[in-house]
């Protein structure tokens, strides 16, 4: 180890900086950087990778000069082309969150205006425990980490002090390799494929190959599957993939190049040969002059190709996420694994990983005892038994397939199925049939390829990884046959929960969430408080057992060929886990239903169906799939208890079902202020009580106790940014258009998701939300001088505050006109009086006291809805209701102007009640649709 050599003169004076002699390193400077304290240093890591490496010092006595010229620092080492930037150092603000990245300061304090500054950089902020400590202090975070990509550091450990500092010390491993070992494949090209000669060799007679296996499902697959295979290698050709260790920089090993373009590469290669060989001085301008055609040509292809990306974003996001890897200058790969407990061993090949992780995800498994299950009272309803399958239903699902999707371990390609459903249509009805007469299913239904997600943690890890099954593709276009039998039986009858909202048409996380944020702040406003406790299932999916839930089925009346056709789909499952190609060994499935099934999902809603049922009235339970919360208004010490003789009944459900809680991720919140003690709730007698929170994520929404969704906002405002992070890294070129079509479909719906529950009014949070896009804005070339108003009326993008308010609209549209399920969306009051003006679907307004209930979606959105003319509200399908709303609110100014939205919230609440008032009063009040009459649509 040896360590720079700064000189005093220069910035980092007093700072050492130790590299590895094995590595090529000289000291960076940036030229008009005055900031005080930091050493930059250019480190070359082979294969024309160089990394950035910072360590930096910022005194919290530093003047507000130095501080302007950190975060210029911070900007300049951005904007330089290296491989990676990784900044680090004390940097004395203690008083930012970064687990959400946020600060309680103003917006004119440092510490927002760094987190700004990160944000402009697109930078990742690596440390959130505390890395100080000193007496009775308080420990803070003051030592950061940043780095340009996020996946870069593979782990990060907060060690203790040396010597008698009081700071931590930060160990990273960091992986800034882009090498892979050689591989050799082989692939089909689906897109070159013979599809005419494909569906002769495919239109045969069935009924013949079938003749002599008619009840034998497993013989029918396999003849299918041999003449599908064979018919396959004649039409469709193959293609060799050689992947290296090293990867290369030329543009044709991330464009698809025509010929023209790899004749003119060819020709350059061949010229630059030629000049090594003569250093002939008119040579080399033969080869200047073929070096720019060649560049001019690929900018050319790179443009049109990032185009028709964008073009095609929506329907095939796939293309895009595989050209940012492309870009990406880190693997985005599993790394070592530790075989042990102790972490101190770890894997050495893929092989050794792909296995790790098949034995943590089978050692999950229920073991089912042989003992009685459960009674069962069955609901009398008229059974569901079997199914008919017709070939044009085959035939539809066949044309709806996504061809970017993968095959699964039959290697069905779904481009090919989607290309010849009319041939194949026949086939798959006849096995389908067979399948349900018979209740079997192929065996190669039953297998899976398991690919590892990381959760968060310690890559190295396999306890922070969760499985996503690969099956066959024909396997789930009969699922979702079943599938709809089963939901039709449901609704039918009136089976599901309404406490229920997961994987069922019609309702939906932002459904649920108003209902209920609507409950949580009348309560409040009653003056009470909301306890709510949040449950959470170890292993959910992978822990169902199959026995007592081929039980449940039974009780809703779900028998005969069905029933037996779900077990032989349950039981006798394997899978195993693929990691860069490598293949595990294959490991049984005794319990769960595989996570990436169609079917799936809405077996586990009926597993746990009647949970919500075992608690009292007074207390809601709420299921979104396997996410629950239970929750009771609080006013007198009794109401705890009642809360917690619930909790104890839903544990004793779980207990039966074997569907167990875990005690150390179950959690209580207290929302609002109460003078009622907290009450130490737990899961049964003789555990430890829940640990109380302040916030918990609750289906894809961050809520806090005091319900100002703080938290919320900031990770919105992260990951939006990060993703536009992405996409300033990936494209090259970025016109308006490609900009629109990229920032609408990636970036803006985290933005928006969900935002009729969380919708800000606070001036500092509708500001920190519009700042994403307005940054995003600037990295388009040549808009960068215009003011935020210009850009969005160049590129003809409403400000993220309008489409709020477009939101809430149009969620009030199919919540009041039967769009969502009924049984689940009537808790909107609306109007009685008939005789008023205006359209038929007018809500009304109760009083609120707190400002909390006053912001709700169900109080804010009231007077703008009641002034849309008939003319919007009446609009027969959804698209029609957003094509007239946009219509008719067209020329507001405030659609590019968000400034006017604060007032506009004032203008829209007040503590006046909403009653039955003329419509002078109404068309009086702060519209959205002043500016337009309803003839004008």
């Amino acid at each position: 180890m040896l360590s720079t050599n700064i000189e005093k003169n220069t910035p980092g004076r007093g700072m050492l900086m130790y590299i590895k002699d094995s590595l090529k390193y000289s000291p960076f400077n940036i030229k008009n950087i005055k900031f005080e304290e930091h050493i930059l240093c250019d480190v070359d890591v082979g294969h024309n990778k160089k990394i950035l490496i910072g360590s930096l010092y910022r005194s919290p006595s530093g003047t507000e000069e130095n501080f302007e010229q950190l975060c210029q620092l911070f900007k300049e080492s951005t904007k330089l082309r290296f491989t990676q930037v990784i900044l680090f150092g004390d940097l004395n603000l203690p008083q930012i969150d970064w687990n959400t990245c946020s600060t309680c300061n103003n917006e004119d304090s440092k510490d927002f205006k760094f987190i700004e500054t990160v944000r402009d950089c697109y930078l990742f902020q690596h440390v959130t425990s505390p890395t100080r400590g000193r007496g009775s202090d308080n420990p803070s975070v003051i030592d950061l980490v940043f780095t340009s990509e996020e996946e870069v550091i593979n782990a990060l450990h907060i060690n203790p002090p040396l010597g008698k500092s009081d700071h931590s010390v930060i160990v990273l491993d960091c992986d800034i390799s882009t090498s892979s070992e050689n591989q050799k494949k082989t692939r089909y090209k689906y897109d070159k494929g013979d599809y005419s000669k494909l569906a002769e060799l495919l239109n045969i007679d069935w009924d013949t190959q079938f003749s002599d296996c008619t009840n034998n499902v497993e013989a029918q697959w396999c003849k299918f599957k041999n003449i599908f295979d064979r018919s396959i290698e004649e039409t469709i050709p193959i293609k060799v993939i050689n992947r290296t260790g090293k990867r290369k920089q030329d543009p044709k090993h991330t464009i698809p190049l025509n010929k023209k373009a790899l004749s003119k590469i060819k020709r350059k290669e061949r010229l630059w040969t030629r000049y090594l060989n003569t250093r002939d001085g008119e040579a080399y301008k033969e080869y200047c002059r073929a070096r720019n055609q060649v560049r001019t040509l690929t900018r050319k292809i790179t443009k049109q190709f990032e185009k028709q990306i964008a073009q095609q974003v929506k329907e095939n996001p796939k293309k895009f996420w595989k050209y940012a890897r492309s870009k990406t200058k880190t693997k985005n790969s599993i790394p070592d694994l530790f075989k042990d407990d102790d972490y101190t061993e770890s894997t050495k090949s893929d092989k050794e990983k792909a296995n790790i992780l098949a034995d943590f995800f089978t050692s999950v498994f229920t073991v089912e005892g042989d003992g009685e299950m459960p009674h069962l009272d069955k609901i009398d309803v008229p059974p569901l038994e079997t199914m008919t399958i017709y070939t044009d239903k085959v035939k539809k699902k066949l044309d709806k397939l996504n061809i970017s999707k993968s095959p699964g371990p039959d290697g069905v390609h779904p481009r090919v199925l989607k290309e010849v459903s009319k041939s194949l249509c026949i086939p798959l009805a006849k096995i389908f049939d067979t399948s349900i007469r018979t209740g079997q299913i192929p065996e190669d239904w039953k297998c899976a390829y398991i690919t590892a997600i990381f959760k968060k943690g310690n890559r190295k890890v396999a306890g922070n990884y969760r499985p996503v099954s690969l099956t066959s593709i024909i396997c789930k276009l009969m699922e979702s046959i079943v599938r709809e039998e089963i939901i039709e039986h449901m609704k039918r009858n009136k089976l599901f929960s309404k406490k229920q909202f997961g994987f069922i048409s019609g309702r939906s996380t932002v459904l649920q969430l108003l209902q209920v944020l609507d409950k949580w702040t009348e309560i409040l406003d009653m003056g009470g408080c909301v306890d709510t406790i949040y449950c959470d299932f170890m292993k959910a999916f992978d822990k169902v057992p199959h026995l007592r839930l081929l039980h449940k089925l039974e009780k809703y009346q779900i028998t005969g060929q069905i029933s037996r056709w779900i077990r032989s789909f349950l039981l006798g499952r394997k899978q195993r886990v693929i990691v860069n190609g490598e293949k595990s060994e294959w490991k049984d499935v005794t319990s769960g239903i595989p996570q990436g099934s169609v079917l799936g999902p809405i077996l586990f809603v009926l597993y746990i169906n009647d949970m919500p049922d075992v608690t009292s009235i007074g207390t809601d339970t709420y299921l979104f799939a396997d996410d629950t919360k239970a929750f009771r208004g609080i006013y007198k010490q009794s109401d705890c208890a009642k809360l917690q003789t619930d909790i104890h009944a839903l544990q004793e459900w779980s207990d039966k079902w074997l569907l167990r809680f875990h005690p150390e991720k179950c959690k209580a919140m207290r929302i609002g202020k109460s003078r009622v003690e907290k009450w130490d709730y737990s899961l049964k007698e003789g555990l430890p009580p829940m640990e109380y929170v302040d916030s918990e994520k609750d289906i894809g929404v961050v809520i806090d106790n005091k319900l100002s969704f703080n938290q919320h906002i900031s990770e919105k405002i992260n990951k939006s940014n990060s993703i536009m992070g992405i996409l300033r890294r990936t494209m090259e070129y970025m016109d308006c258009t490609t900009f629109k079509l990229l920032y609408t479909a990636l970036v803006r719906p985290h933005l928006e998701y969900a935002n009729q529950v969380w919708c800000p009014h606070l001036k500092k949070h509708i500001e920190s939300i519009e700042n994403v896009q307005r940054r995003a804005s600037k990295q388009i070339p040549g808009l960068s001088h215009l003011s935020y108003e210009e850009r969005l009326r160049k590129i003809k993008l409403p400000t993220l505050a309008y489409r709020r308010s477009r939101g809430d609209m149009i969620e009030l549209y199919k919540i009041l006109t039967g769009k969502y399920d009924e049984d689940v969306s009537n808790f909107l009051r609306t109007r009685d009086d008939s005789t008023t003006r205006g359209h038929q679907y007018k809500l009304f307004k109760t009083r609120a006291r707190l400002d909390l209930r006053k912001y709700s979606f169900t109080q804010r959105t009231v007077k703008i809805w009641n002034n849309l003319p008939s003319k919007v509200v009446s609009a027969p399908t959804i698209k029609q209701f957003e094509s007239r709303l946009d219509k008719f609110w067209e020329n507001q100014p405030r659609k590019y102007d968000y400034s006017q939205d604060i007032q506009m919230i004032t203008n829209t609440t007040g503590h006046d009640q909403v009653n039955e008032s003329s419509d002078e009063e109404l068309t009086a009040e702060a519209s959205y649709g002043d500016l337009q009459s309803e003839e004008d649509l």
